[in-house]
């Protein structure tokens, strides 16, 4: 099992349109991590300006609609703009209700694959181990080892000529004359100049949490949500916003055209599997082994893709919900009693939170779904399928109110017909215990409610990413211990003036809030010992102060040797220079503000990315707006955020700096909210105002200085 390991660094994760080869063309996969790039694809990035500027690379002979006919004219305002009128521009769209202020605050436009290429590299992955993303094993035949290095061979040099030649059409030849590989072209369906019709452009805001609920992952664990002091009154909007922002991802997916691209893109890559799989066939029927089913494979990994999806994005709103619900009642209940007549703006806010939650809950139960309706391969049940299919769910939606409003109102009477007030010592309906009964009322209708829409919910399993860890420690258990993979990160220290007693204290400090995470989260304990921190001091090293580069040329060499080859991350390595030193070890030195959320403030470290180089040209940059390789991240999210989109290849540092550049600290704190960026955009601006003059005499006394203090310092304009 240990030489059927994929190379985990052989993706790297990213928004660029590069589809990189999962592992030598015409090799089996190794048990390494190499320190070498891969061979890529011709499929680049199509940045937002990009995309709605002609170019001969998004012109497609085979398609039926051209960029400037009417019908992509005609569907302009509803958010269709761009060479095809299947791209969605989703940035143009308004939103409505609770979910509006995420579609007005689209500010930063990106362009996304709907299946984004780590997915794809994920298949491949259980391809070679049959495990699915929901854990589960599959009951598909798998391919065995040889047939492996064949997703790299055209399908016309290696099949019979009888399986080739009949699917001429789908294995065509590209331009240059040369036929493609399997692999090559499912990554070319995923998005590339050379087919960008089921590209989308939509706010980073949105793609954001989209890429995290695609791979499994929550906005925030529980932990994270208190030390945020989200289940405080205080924030309520602001824990709102948290929860439609799930809820708006869906709504994005669920678009029209935006659901017609995810499928065509399905069932394009099936057909390539299917061509692929007809080959294979031939040879193994020659041989009198079973035959593979490819395309029922990739059905079922998709199904069990959205099933993770949905369920846990689904469970995880409803989570929050409840704490919110609790909180509530119990401040409703705190409150005095009212005598007959009397009214309570204290109740009445608290009731106005009441059912906006209510609304909340609603939107969750009715809008994370993602139907296959259409995709090949996929039988639908005659059950109902949490997330995935209620044949009546069109019409549960347009009577959702009317039922709750019939099923609540009678055991409102029946509350009220109970209700003994008017006798010697009652409190006319009033009581602590009166007040939540009734207004416990709404829930209870809304969980019945839910067993209709959405049926029995799917059991969740740990998160993916763990999952994933835990999947390949086992796997190298087979291997020399030297040989086996490890999860590490590098850590430099490059700033020397501070005390040895000073460093000691940070170096506690950082270690505690690093290991700080993982409460409530399933199977953290187990792979908390197998992620690794490596010191490495710069001074020793030869290193001057701050020396980012030199610790960059340090590690890009170490990466590679026989010691830290199987033992390190290979994108991305930590530096504890004095910025990050002091926000460990200086009181005052998070400052803030009474609305702001306070886990969002503590000590944090500086990430790198190992690969980046300012000279090298960037053709998606305004989808990053001055990032330069580095981003500030809270320590007790180096693992559960950063390494574990790592590990999912579902995210570089480039793609997390637009969560941090607002920050009044540029900080990465996690997933963002407008209410929250709001409340940093005005403490930033009265950082800048006061920050200017001293910028201005520091240029002119000390201009040596100026732009190290100023991009430190200055908030992002």
């Amino acid at each position: 099992m240990a030489s059927r390991l994929i190379q985990r660094n052989i993706l790297r994760a990213g928004r660029g349109l590069h589809a990189a080869t999962p592992f030598p063309r015409h090799g089996s996969p190794a048990l390494t991590r190499t320190g070498t790039r891969t061979r890529t694809a011709t499929v680049h990035r199509i940045s937002s300006n990009r995309m709605y500027h002609p170019s001969p690379c998004y012109y497609n002979t085979d398609s039926t609609t051209q960029p400037g006919s009417a019908d992509g004219n005609a569907n302009a305002s509803q958010g269709r703009v761009g060479p095809y009128a299947s791209n969605v521009d989703a940035v143009a769209l308004e939103g409505k209700g609770l979910t509006r202020v995420h579609w007005m605050n689209q500010d930063l436009s990106v362009v996304d694959r709907l299946i984004p290429p780590q997915t794809i590299i994920q298949f491949v992955e259980c391809l070679m181990h049959g495990v699915l993303p929901n854990g589960k094993e599959t009951q598909f035949e798998i391919l065995q080892q040889e047939e492996m290095g064949l997703l790299y061979v055209p399908v016309d040099q290696w099949a019979p000529s009888s399986s080739s030649s009949s699917s001429s059409s789908s294995s065509s030849s590209t331009s240059s004359g040369e036929s493609e590989s399997t692999l090559h072209r499912i990554m070319l369906a995923v998005g590339s100049h050379e087919d960008p019709r089921r590209l989308c452009s939509v706010g980073k805001n949105i793609h954001s949490v989209k890429t995290r609920l695609w791979e499994g992952m929550v906005p925030m664990s529980a932990a994270r949500w208190k030390e945020k002091g989200l289940h405080e009154g205080e924030h309520f909007e602001t824990a709102c916003e948290y929860l439609t922002s799930v809820v708006t991802v869906f709504e994005y997916l669920n678009h029209p055209q935006v659901r017609a691209n995810l499928r065509d893109g399905f069932n394009i890559i099936s057909g390539h599997l299917g061509v692929f799989q007809d080959g294979l066939n031939v040879k193994r029927r020659e041989r009198g082994q079973t035959v593979l089913d490819l395309r029922g494979l990739w059905e079922e990994f998709m199904r069990a893709k959205y099933e993770v999806m949905t369920s846990r994005a689904h469970g995880w709103v409803l989570d929050r919900v409840k704490e919110l619900q609790e909180q509530l009642v119990a401040d409703i209940c705190a409150l005095p009693v009212l005598s007959e007549g009397e009214s309570s703006p204290e109740l009445a806010k608290l009731s106005d939170k009441w059912f906006k939650v209510t609304e909340v809950t609603a939107l969750a139960d009715l809008t994370i779904w993602l139907p296959m309706d259409g995709y090949v391969g996929y039988r639908p049940e005659e059950k109902v399928v949490a997330g995935l299919r209620n044949p009546n769910l069109e019409v549960l939606r347009k009577t959702y109110a009317e039922k709750h409003k019939t099923m609540a109102w009678p055991r409102m009477v029946q509350l009220i017909q109970e209700d003994p007030s008017g006798q010697p010592g009652e409190s006319n309906g009033q009581s602590p215990v009166d007040r939540a009964k009734r207004i416990a009322i709404s829930a209870v209708v809304q969980d019945e409610l839910r067993q209709e829409i959405r049926g029995a919910a799917p059991p969740v399993g740990p998160e993916p990413w763990i999952q994933r860890i835990l999947h390949f420690n086992e796997l190298s258990q087979s291997v020399e211990e030297e040989a086996r993979l490890g999860e590490g990160l590098a850590i430099y220290r490059l700033s020397y003036q501070v005390s040895d007693a000073e460093w000691d204290s940070f170096k506690s400090k950082f270690e505690a809030h690093l290991s700080a995470w993982g409460a409530g989260v399933a199977k953290s304990e187990e792979v908390k010992p197998l992620l690794k921190i490596h010191w490495f001091d710069g001074k020793e090293l030869g290193f001057s102060d701050h020396d980012i580069d030199a610790a960059k040329k340090h590690y890009q060499q170490i990466r590679a040797s026989d010691t830290y080859a199987q033992k390190l991350q290979h994108d991305v390595f930590l530096v504890a220079d004095g910025w990050s030193i002091g926000s460990y070890n200086e009181s005052g030195f998070h400052n803030p503000t009474k609305t702001m959320l306070p886990g969002d403030f503590q000590g944090h470290i500086l990430a790198v990315d190992a690969y980046f180089d300012p000279a090298t040209p960037n053709e998606h940059v305004e989808e990053s707006p001055d990032f330069d390789g580095q981003m500030r991240i809270l320590g007790n999210l180096v693992w559960s955020e950063l390494y574990a989109m790592l590990a999912l290849r579902c995210a570089r540092l480039e793609d997390l700096w637009p969560l941090a550049m607002h920050h009044p600290q540029k900080v990465y704190t996690g997933p963002t909210v407008p209410a929250q960026r709001a409340e940093w955009a005005e403490q930033n601006a009265i950082k800048a105002a006061v920050m200017k003059p001293f910028l201005e005499q520091l240029k002119e006394k000390h201009p040596e200085m100026a732009p190290a203090v100023e991009k430190l310092m200055m908030p992002h304009q």
